[in-house]
């Protein structure tokens, strides 16, 4: 576990490239998705951009097209298995392979255990999890036809410490995290190497949920919520070449903020 990431990373100066490398990036529609997505296209890979969510998912695509990378929008449910099946084999038809798959679609939710609707639990368990397990599925056999690959999926500080008042999203990320490292030892003799990010409390639209704009404005003044762009250096070095022997990892930013 590595901690203290989450500054501007203005001490990275390695240019790290992913030329001829084609990335699916699941939830590309979202905050830190568009973020990770156009690092990705910036550093030369072609993205797939998919997205429950498919005007989100074209809006980041097009961003990346009018900046001179090479990118298409999809449309998926994440629980729906024929559908993230679908994708993937979309995906390797239109440009050729896959050589990484960066899971970072989910959901959140806000509610006591003792109030918790079992149909709430299912929804943040297969959207973050089961979602996250179709995904790889699909895209494991790709990548070993590649010769090896990288999977780089979305987990959470909560999945170590829990969430009171959000023990279902909590537990989600807790088994994207033992999901992450029990890969990364499936994995490992087809050089596909697999970690989790859990990038802390972050300026996106689900984390200002529930919020007002003072509150998150003074809170993000307060110097310790993150941005989605500063683990982009981190996502483009782990989907490179260079990344192949760091595997198995949740790198986690420790500032700790409570809601």
């Amino acid at each position: 576990m590595i901690g203290g990431i989450g500054g501007r990373w203005g001490w990275v100066h390695m240019d790290v490239r992913l030329d001829g490398k084609v990335a699916l990036v699941t939830g590309g529609g979202g905050g830190f998705g568009r973020a990770y997505s156009s690092a990705l296209a910036a550093s030369g890979a072609t993205v797939a951009v998919a997205d429950l969510s498919l005007e989100a998912a074209q809006s980041v695509a097009g961003e990346i097209a009018a900046s001179g990378g090479r990118s298409r929008a999809y449309r998926v449910d994440l629980r729906q298995s024929s559908e993230v099946a679908a994708l993937v084999e979309a995906v390797v038809v239109e440009f050729g392979g896959l050589d990484i798959l960066l899971n970072v679609g989910g959901r959140s939710g806000k509610v006591l255990v003792k109030d918790l609707p079992e149909d709430e639990w299912d929804a943040v368990i297969d959207a973050n999890l089961k979602g996250m397990f179709l995904a790889c599925k699909a895209a494991i056999p790709h990548l070993i036809a590649r010769g090896g690959g990288r999977i780089i999926n979305m987990g959470s500080n909560r999945g170590i410490d829990g969430q009171p008042n959000g023990a279902h999203y909590a537990a989600s990320k807790g088994g994207v995290l033992a999901l992450s490292r029990s890969l990364a030892r499936e994995l490992k003799e087809h050089r596909i190497s697999v970690n989790a990010l859990g990038p802390g409390a972050t300026d996106t639209a689900m984390w200002r949920r529930g919020l007002s704009a003072e509150e998150a404005d003074r809170r993000i003044a307060a110097g310790i919520i993150g941005r989605p762009e500063d683990f982009a250096p981190l996502v483009v070095l782990l989907a490179s070449d260079l990344g192949y022997q760091l595997t198995g990892m949740t790198l986690i930013r420790d500032v700790y903020v409570p809601r």
